[in-house]
């Protein structure tokens, strides 16, 4: 009897001895550990008693929900929490927890059931307060979302400026293209002037040295136009011109130049010339085109050319010297009777 006494009593000392460590173990844990049965705390330890402020002696037998910040809060962690135990599953979340003062943090929360198969076994939960590295994570998303706001807006304003810069660009080279217009070209008809003349000459002869074939050049001026200026107006007159212009336009080939050198003066070269039967058909077709009546608001205005003919190698071999030739030419047309073409003849037509 008394050493059965002794036995009973040896057993409740190691018990309480294992309790004793267990506790100690529990309370020299860095993580927050609770056991809960039905949503009531049984047990806790020491570092779950400072991560929520309540001593263990105060939350046995207390419901849970009250470690929440809302009921719904509490809730939702159920719903995650019972299909992952019941299947014998760790629960490993981090959510917001309340701490006794009402005060707001972050927790990782793991948890497992002791028994699956027995809800009234109760649960382990073991917490560790996360909220200085979910400030850090949060801080860095705060900053990567920050600088790429930045460089988004610094993306944009160099796009902005990018595109400015390329519009002023195109707006500077739209300028100089149209200064080098102007300086070529006749602001009434648009047609080249007699600086760009001179260029498609000199170009126009030494391809025609390089081919072998003749060159012509053809001073045209139109007859008496001053009068129609002085009777109808230089705004008739104006239109008139560029009436003309566009004749020539349709009368010609792509590879001639038609240029406007004066008031109502015009030259034109002429490359890949075959023959004089060739410069002189061109000739035909030009005064039966620009001697045709011109409908200048709705009145039919008479507008005929006086054309002068030079032709390269044969009457020279100097940009200036062609275009005098072919303007004496000129002369020699209107002298007899006007509305018709003369080839410049050194031995009758004197140069001017």
């Amino acid at each position: 009897m008394t050493t059965a006494k002794f036995s009973i009593v040896d057993s409740e000392r190691a018990l309480r001895q294992s309790l004793l460590e267990f506790q100690a173990i529990l309370d020299n844990a860095p993580l927050g550990v609770a056991f809960t049965r039905d949503r009531r705390f049984l047990r806790s330890n020491m570092r779950f008693s400072d991560m929520f402020g309540w001593s263990s002696e105060e939350l046995a037998g207390q419901l849970t929900t009250m470690v929440y910040p809302s009921p719904e809060a509490f809730e939702h962690l159920t719903s995650q929490a019972i299909p992952a135990l019941s299947a014998g599953l760790r629960l490993d979340v981090e959510l917001e927890m309340k701490h006794r003062n009402g005060s707001i943090f972050w927790c990782r929360m793991m948890a497992k059931a002791i028994d699956p198969n027995d809800h009234s076994a109760g649960t382990i939960f073991i917490t560790e307060d996360i909220t200085e590295r979910r400030q850090v994570q949060e801080a860095l998303i705060r900053a990567r979302d920050d600088l790429e706001k930045r460089v988004q807006e610094r993306t944009v304003e160099l796009a902005t400026a990018n595109a400015r810069l390329r519009e002023e660009i195109q707006d500077r080279w739209n300028a100089e293209e149209q200064l080098r217009y102007c300086a070529n070209h006749d602001a009434l008809t648009g047609l080249p002037n007699r600086r760009l003349l001179m260029d498609r000459l000199a170009q126009a002869m030494i391809l025609t040295r390089r081919h072998g074939d003749m060159l012509a050049i053809m001073f045209i001026d139109l007859d008496c136009f001053k009068q129609i200026n002085d009777r109808l107006g230089h705004g008739v007159g104006d239109l008139a011109l560029q009436a003309v212009a566009e004749r020539l336009r349709q009368v010609l080939r792509e590879v001639d130049t038609i240029a406007r050198v004066g008031g109502d003066e015009f030259v034109l070269v002429l490359p890949h010339m075959t023959s004089d039967n060739a410069v002189t058909d061109t000739a035909r077709k030009i005064l039966t085109a620009l001697a045709a009546p011109y409908p200048i608001e709705g009145v039919p205005l008479l507008v005929t050319p006086s054309i002068g003919i030079s032709i390269f190698p044969k009457d020279g071999g100097d940009e200036d010297v062609l275009i005098r030739r072919a303007d004496s030419a000129m002369y020699r047309a209107k002298e007899l009777g006007r509305c018709n073409f003369q080839i410049f003849d050194e031995d009758l037509i004197p140069v001017l």
